[in-house]
């Protein structure tokens, strides 16, 4: 394998040196166009409003800064460097500073033991030594995602201080401009330079050493990291020093620096901090007073010019990182904070070139953290890549694959100690072999040793789908022949080896592989999930680079008979269990848990996803619907909503859902959602979203396959598999004109976006502007192909036209007590909903029922009313023929939460009336015609205190036969103190 971005050098020591790893260029026009991205001023100006209306704030100290978990402090990362801004209290401000590679040996409070880690490097910490009177009256910290920023506004000595940070892209040097108001008076501050616990017990030592350098102009410390694994050794320095300004005094005890200055109103100070470090297994590099000269020679080095040149180039790569893709999500606040915070986490601790992130990133506080901050391979690792590839930004892919394709020559190595060929990777690993040479081949052992193998045989086949994501998403083919398809060899070698062919049953069995961790399960999903991801990928990239024709029949061969994914029945429902056999002391199908027997089979093995085989899918989503795992906060979250997304979920449900679980846990601080099973991989359900408004599934491209029709949304250069990039509009129910730049010459399938219309295609010529129309052919009911060229831009549109013809009107009103006769006003279908228990539903008796069955939106239970002052009366019934004034509905509680049902769209006009209500809330509903013949309807209604009832009138007809109008409810706002105002549905009648 070959072609490593840090040229398998034996020292990390220097990855923060722009000079010796380039880091991803801000693209020049021409890459720009061949990356799918705009160089145009105008689109940024548009879209960084939006990005400037999404910041983190913290209006007082977070209450967990330091913490051996995922920080809740603000965030800066330059992929390699991280630091948390934060302090536990209001009258200072600290920046903790941690380096992937700045790794050792502490102590591992839940395994009671010694064990490696990332350890913390150094903490900055700004105060002043005379009190603050009222510091919580000015404290504010904002996380500016657009810049790349943190501004801190602190009380210091009695003065508003304002700290504006960030760190540069070239180079580890975090820069801090401190200032006051015109007026203020002149405020003595001080800086501490200092580390954790050098001798934090348990035998362990990490040596620190503080000076004074430069004529007490520059404060400097080391850290040492006091071994681990193959020796290694990590040394790292940090300098500080000030611009705009000077220590009126400075000194260094053993373990610490201090300096002390003066800040003037309206004389800015700049506090520049400088990092250098060398790690390497053994001993060889430069010490720690070398490395401090370097660290107090850099920070010297810089001026008002070059700091002014770092944070333009600092500016025009994050410019350059938002710009690659976005979205719009229908006016949705929270889903866009979700979606571009995680954006931002990942911009800031991943790079090509640098060491890829562990649990807590680069973000490590404590050097006791859990688990280490290590590389889990059972999913932790894998998920804040889940978006990577559709996103359009290379770079991600190229860190991750990086790190997993380094080790795999390390892991070869142990599973051949242990008697087996190929590659079986450790639940667990440690970044200390990227960008290192391979190691001496080593023999099969001649004894088969399983038991040390590890529990989760799929590691490996887990750690490798993001690299083949690169491939798919990028079609780097030098990528794919020197690295990737090496790798899937090592791995289905190890497959041939450790499988069983069982003869009785003409098939290859998984034995003691485990499901979960410490279990010891046969078949388990996983595997047998992965197996298939992995073989698939190998007989399909073999035909792409023209080998091992000899060999693709017995890697068929394994495809057609590797055991069926495992399967079982739950409350009378065909489901996916996590083994054909588990380990006797557990449960094949857990209710509530983190959905892990759907990794193998929708996500991200992507063996069963939309388009695949109806009863397969709706299996995957009975699962989901029967575990209800939405609320596991464990690892669930990262996992479950991509599930749904993949499977089909209906996209109102599934935005509920995520909108309401993710209020639950969000940290604003730093735009987070926080878990305590793990940290970063939150990130991962930039997937979710993604998934919904562009699918790649069987091949076939679809627009807004998931999203519910009744929001707006636009998605700008988004990538799928083959490497389209893609850019499209929903609004009011209609899909405008889709934009799209080939990834790969040849046939191109796509589902038409227009119910009943075929797509329109043209290619773009010279200044954009749409050339003749090209031959589209119907291949399936709504998809086509067409002949596409690399690189050459399509325009998209529905032949004939935007889609009209269509009615959709409607009103809003307030109903006063009294009573309703169904049957009066349900000529066509009537319904009323709860009349006996919370699941009844009455209805009209007709040999053809019109109103659709109604579904639940989001995560709350419905309930029933019993005393509603409006009631309603039938004599025409099916499940009771005739009720007199019954005053009962159903309802649900808390913003998202609500109700959803269809009914069929004719040609000629219809009338809907649905009765409804709300309890110290305001409900929203929407109305949308299948055929996007007509706009999108939404009203309001709002009971600002108590009970209050109405009736939504809807007239509509649409243009195309077999439409459908779909029916949303739902809590918009609550008045309610305790988050519990309702919504309540009543019944409905239609008439024509």
């Amino acid at each position: 394998m070959t072609g490593s971005f840090l040229s398998r050098r034996t020292t990390l020591g220097l990855l923060g040196a722009a000079s010796l790893v380039p880091l991803l260029p801000v693209p020049a026009a021409a890459d720009t166009r061949r990356a799918g991205m705009a160089a145009d001023g105008f689109e940024w100006e548009a879209f960084r409003t939006r990005l400037d209306a999404i910041q983190g704030v913290a209006t007082a100290p977070p209450a967990a800064v330091v913490t051996k978990g995922f920080t809740q402090g603000a965030l800066l990362g330059n992929g390699d460097l991280g630091v948390v801004v934060g302090d536990h209290a209001a009258d200072a401000q600290s920046f903790r500073l941690a380096r992937m590679e700045h790794m050792g040996r502490t102590w591992i409070d839940y395994a009671n033991e010694i064990r490696d880690s990332v350890l913390t490097l150094a903490q900055l910490r700004i105060s002043s030594p005379d009190p603050s009177p009222a510091p919580g009256s000015v404290y504010r910290v904002t996380q500016d995602i657009r810049t790349a920023e943190v501004r801190s506004v602190v009380q210091l000595g009695g003065q508003t201080v304002t700290l504006t940070s960030w760190l540069s892209e070239t180079g580890n040097t975090l820069v801090t401009e401190a200032s006051t108001p015109r007026g203020a008076a002149d405020t003595t501050l001080t800086l501490d330079l200092t580390a954790t616990d050098s001798a934090p017990g348990h035998g362990l030592s990490y040596p620190t050493t503080a000076s004074v350098a430069a004529g007490g102009s520059v404060l400097c410390l080391t850290r040492e990291g006091g071994g681990g694994t193959e020796d290694w050794r990590s040394t790292q320095a940090v300098a500080v020093r000030l611009l705009g300004g000077s220590f009126s005094a400075a000194s260094a005890g053993a373990e610490a620096a201090t300096g002390t200055f003066t800040l003037t109103a309206g004389s800015p100070v700049t506090i520049v901090t400088e990092v250098r470090g060398d790690a390497r297994p053994g001993a060889g590099g430069p010490s720690a007073p070398t490395l401090a000269g370097q660290a107090a020679k850099a920070a010297l080095a810089l001026d008002g010019h070059r700091v002014g040149a770092l944070r333009d180039a600092h500016r025009a790569w994050w410019r350059a990182y938002w710009l690659r893709s976005y979205v719009s999500l229908g006016g949705d606040a929270e889903l866009e904070r979700y979606y571009y915070g995680a954006l931002y986490v990942l911009g800031s601790c991943v790079r090509a070139g640098k060491l890829s992130p562990g649990l807590w990133g680069p973000w490590v506080t404590s050097d006791t953290n859990s688990w280490g901050d290590m590389y889990f391979l059972n999913y932790n690792f894998e998920a804040p890549f889940y978006g990577a590839g559709s996103t359009n930004r290379p770079e991600l892919l190229r860190a991750y694959s990086r790190t997993v394709l380094d080790e795999l020559p390390f892991q070869r190595a142990r599973t051949a100690a242990l008697g087996y060929r190929g590659v079986c990777f450790s639940r667990t690993f440690m970044g200390r072999h990227t960008g290192r040479s391979a190691p001496p081949a080593t023999p099969v052992a001649p004894q088969k040793n399983p038991d040390a193998l590890v529990d989760q045989k799929s590691n490996g086949s887990f750690a490798v789908i993001p690299a083949i994501w690169r491939w798919e998403y990028y079609r780097e083919v030098s990528y794919l022949r020197e690295e990737l398809y090496p790798a899937l060899e090592e791995l289905a070698a190890f497959w041939d080896d450790y499988m069983t062919w069982d003869a009785s049953a003409s098939r290859y069995v998984v034995e003691h592989s485990g499901s979960h961790e410490g279990w010891d399960d046969f078949n388990a999903g996983l595997d047998l999930g992965y197996i298939r991801t992995v073989y698939r990928t190998l007989i399909e990239t073999s035909r792409v680079l023209g080998v091992d024709r000899a060999v693709r029949a017995h890697r068929q061969h394994v495809l057609d008979t590797v055991s069926d994914l495992p399967t079982g029945t739950y409350a009378g429902t065909s489901v996916y269990t996590l083994a054909e056999t588990i380990d006797p002391a557990h449960s094949a199908f857990v209710v509530g848990d983190q959905p892990i027997n759907l990794e193998g089979v929708v996500h991200p093995a992507e063996n069963i996803q939309r388009g695949a085989a109806d009863a397969d899918v709706l299996r995957a989503q009975d699962t989901l619907r029967l575990m209800n795992s939405w609320g596991h906060s464990t690892n669930g979250y990262a996992k479950t909503f991509v599930m749904a997304a993949r499977t089909g979920w209906n996209g109102t449900d599934l935005l509920a859902k995520f909108g309401i679980q993710t209020a639950k846990r969000w940290r604003a601080s730093n735009l987070t959602y926080e878990q305590s099973g793990g940290g970063i991989e939150t990130v991962a359900n930039i997937e979710m979203v993604n998934s919904m408004l562009l699918g790649g599934e069987s091949e076939t491209l679809s627009f807004f396959p998931g999203w519910p029709a009744e929001r707006d949304a636009s998605f700008t250069r988004l990538r799928t598999k083959g490497g389209h990039v893609v850019s499209g509009s929903l609004t009011d129910g209609r899909v405008g004109a889709i934009t799209l730049v080939a990834g790969a010459a040849g046939p191109l399938r796509l589902a038409s976006p227009w119910p009943g219309a075929a797509p329109e295609v043209r290619m773009t010529g010279a200044h954009g502007k749409p050339g003749p129309a090209r031959k589209v052919t119907l291949v399936a009911d709504g998809t086509y192909t067409f002949t596409a060229a690399t690189g050459q831009t399509y325009v998209i549109t529905r032949a004939g036209g935007p889609a009209a013809g269509g009615t959709l009107a409607g009103t809003m009103s307030r109903a006063t007590p009294g009573d309703v006769d169904l049957t009066a006003g349900g000529g066509i279908d009537w319904v009323h909903w709860g009349r006996t228990a919370v699941g009844d539903t009455d209805r009209k008796a007709t040999a053809s029922p019109s109103i659709g069955a109604l579904a639940t939106l989001g995560l709350a239970t419905p309930a029933r009313l019993g005393d509603s002052k409006v009631t309603y009366t039938w004599s025409d019934g099916a499940q009771a023929a005739a009720v007199t004034a019954t005053g009962t509905a159903v309802y649900v509680r808390g913003v998202r939460n609500g109700f959803r049902f269809t009914v069929p769209a004719v040609r000629s006009v219809r009338r809907l009336r649905i009765h409804l209500g709300a309890w110290s809330a305001e409900g929203e509903l929407t109305a949308t015609l299948s055929d996007g013949s007509a706009p999108v309807w939404r009203g309001t209604f709002d009971a600002a205190a108590g009970s209050a009832y109405g009736t939504a009138e809807l007239r509509f007809a649409a243009a195309s036969a077999d439409a459908t109008l779909t029916v949303t409810y739902q809590v918009r706002t609550s008045h309610s103190a305790a988050g519990d105002g309702n919504a309540t549905l009543h019944a409905a009648t239609l008439e024509g």
